[in-house]
């Protein structure tokens, strides 16, 4: 059911699957940054974790700029930002929403061991109209997929993004991804 008469792309409705928040941090090795780690919450609760080398940070980060500018979402954060009224008859379940209260905790033994098992080797991406797609092999063998909703995928850019400019900032030097 639709809030206050609201256009059908701002009543998105999460499946169970669907990525509803990430948490992230920068991976270091001695002093120096070696990754990124991101952990996301699907709809149902349940958490994957993955970290990424600079390669695959790099390379999710540039699908999600595409994304973001050729993409066939709604632009939704745009729209938000501009009219922040737009936000305020969302319901709880929207991932504009869920963002903030179902982001999971980032534990630092998850994030500062870089784990083979969670370590992404290959990536794909693909887009669905508003829900941006991305696919990991990781390093144990297993595959996951993970559908991230525009709001979602604009949020995950945009947090990698900062600490990417955060840790040329901290560290003067290097790159996990952007370079």
């Amino acid at each position: 059911m639709q809030k206050n008469n609201m256009p059908d792309e701002l009543t998105a409705a999460l499946k169970p699957a669907d990525v509803a928040a990430f948490a992230a941090t920068i991976i270091t090795h001695r002093g120096q940054p070696a990754g990124i780690c991101i952990k996301f919450r699907r709809f149902n609760g349940a958490n994957a974790l993955v970290h990424l080398t600079p390669q695959e940070n790099g390379r999710l980060l540039v699908a999600l700029k595409e994304y973001m500018e050729t993409g066939r979402h709604k632009g939704l954060m745009l729209q938000f930002y501009d009219n922040p009224t737009l936000a305020e008859d969302l319901a709880d379940t929207h991932p504009y929403n869920t963002l903030l209260s179902m982001a999971p905790p980032l534990t630092p033994e998850e994030a500062g061991e870089a784990r083979k098992a969670t370590t992404v080797v290959k990536s794909t991406f693909a887009e669905h109209g508003s829900y941006f797609i991305y696919r990991v092999g990781l390093a144990d063998g297993s595959a996951a997929e993970f559908a991230l909703h525009e709001c979602v995928a604009f949020n995950v850019w945009g947090f990698i993004t900062k600490m990417e400019q955060d840790s040329q900032l901290l560290f003067g030097h290097g790159s996990i991804g952007l370079a």
